[in-house]
């Protein structure tokens, strides 16, 4: 079985739900006020737009896995797969070793969350 954590939810569960909500948190912290000052270059306003909106279902999916949501599951696994492609586009766009190091550390934290959030006893806790 798993070994609980706080709320008697799993240890790694909970780990998994607050990195994924100070994912979105950032996401906000660093949008928000990007939107409001690049207000005048509609091009970065719209690319901060995006990444307020990556934030908010961040959050949304964080909430949803704290409260052991199924809808929260299935937003995560989401989150976790545009991650791993996302990362993948930004080492194409960018390959420095800086970039390239980060974004592999990215995918393998997305892969490890992928494969705990498929495993059986992951499952029975959403379903």
């Amino acid at each position: 079985m798993f070994d609980l954590g706080i709320d008697g939810k799993p240890r790694c569960l909970v780990i998994l739900a607050v990195y994924t909500g100070f994912g979105g948190l950032l996401c906000l912290v660093y949008g928000v006020p990007s939107i409001i000052f690049d207000l005048f270059a509609l091009d970065l306003a719209l690319i901060n737009l995006i990444v307020v909106a990556i934030g908010v279902s961040t959050l949304l999916g964080s909430y949803g896995l704290w409260r052991l949501k199924r809808w929260g599951y299935y937003l995560a696994i989401a989150i976790y797969v545009v991650s791993i492609q996302l990362s993948v586009v930004a080492i194409s766009l960018d390959d420095s070793p800086a970039n390239i190091t980060l974004q592999l550390v990215g995918i393998g934290i997305a892969v490890f969350f992928l494969f705990y959030l498929f495993g059986k006893e992951t499952r029975k806790l959403f379903h």
